[in-house]
Order: structure tokens, then sequence, then C-alpha cells
């Protein structure tokens, strides 16, 4: 048979990129302050994989904790391959702006590890804000991870503030330098 073009689109889908379909050893192991964050090739012609902290049953900075039926709400979305990774909840210089020209991974797969979300997520090879936070995961830079969405079901916290949320709408997750939730960054997991 003859070789498809450099160029052909890439036929995988989410669930052969989830279990490792065709995947060779891991190109890179990002050890990042002693925790791991793992960047993986799947195999020499697609993008590169990102297993990363962007939640955990700590009360956030706004006084709200996403229990283990939001987490686990969070987990089915990120498993549906419709939550894109984008930078900063799409604030910029001057505007909040979601465009599908800021998309730059797409999430495939979500676990918890001992209350926190660990994700999995395809990032979009040659992108600028991929290549920047592989450049700097692989520098141990304490890049965050944080949660867009609306909440469905919660319950307010009277004596502590906050809501104690139960289930989300996940619009998103993006890369951010400080995180609403201080255990959403590689080192603090």
């Amino acid at each position: 048979p003859e070789a498809a073009p450099e160029n052909a689109p890439r036929n995988r889908s989410i669930e052969q990129i989830r279990n490792g379909k065709g995947q060779k050893t891991a190109d890179k192991h990002v050890q990042v302050k002693g925790k791991d964050v793992e960047l993986v090739k799947q195999d020499s012609e697609s993008e590169p994989v990102i297993n990363i902290p962007i939640q955990a049953l700590a009360e956030d900075r706004d006084g709200d904790i996403i229990n283990e039926k939001g987490q686990e709400s969070i987990i089915r979305q990120l498993k549906s391959g419709t939550v894109p990774l984008v930078p900063n909840h799409g604030v910029g210089q001057s505007e909040a702006h979601y465009g599908f020209e800021d998309i730059f991974g797409q999430f495939i797969d979500g676990e918890n590890r001992n209350g926190t979300t660990i994700a999995t997520a395809r990032l979009l090879e040659g992108n600028e804000f991929a290549d920047k936070l592989i450049e700097l995961l692989e520098n141990d830079m304490p890049v965050g991870f944080s949660v867009g969405f609306r909440v469905l079901e919660g319950d307010e916290r009277k004596e502590e503030g906050g809501i104690e949320i139960e289930k989300v709408d996940l619009m998103e997750v993006s890369a951010v330098g400080i995180p609403s939730n201080p255990e959403a960054v590689p080192q603090a997991m």
C-alpha cells in the first residue's frame, strides 16, 4: 500500500489516543518539583499528550469546594473529548475572548488520584501556546491549571462561605499563572 502524504489528517480516535494505540515509549517524562507531569508523544506523527492536575478536593481562593460528585462530573466531561484547553480563561490584554483560534489542546481523559483530578489532554503540535506550555513544564515553572465552568448543582457553605459544588457544566480548562484552586499546580499535587 502507498504511504499517506505527510500532511494527511490523523485518523486516530480519542479512544485510540486514550488507550495508547500505536504508543511508543514516552519521548519525555517531565519531573516538576518532585511531582510527575507526563509529556508523551503517542507516535512520531502525533501531537504531544500531557497528564496534569486541574482540580482538587480543596477549598479554592474564592471559598468554594468542588466535592467528589462535582469531581466525577468534571471527569465525565473530560472523557467526552469536548473540553478545550485554552490560555488564561480567554482573558487577553483588553477583554475576555473565547475564540476557536485560542484552542491549543483537547481533553480526552480524566481520573481521580487521591482527591486530585488528573486530566489528559492532547496538545496541538506547532501551536505557540502548546509549545510555550511544554517549555514551561520542562523548566519546572509553576504553571497552574484552572477549570472554567458553570455551577449546575451546589449548596451554600453557610459557616465557611462559598459554595460546595456537586455538578458543573465544564466549558474549558485553562493554563494560567495563578489558579483559583492552589492544588492545581503540578508541584502542589
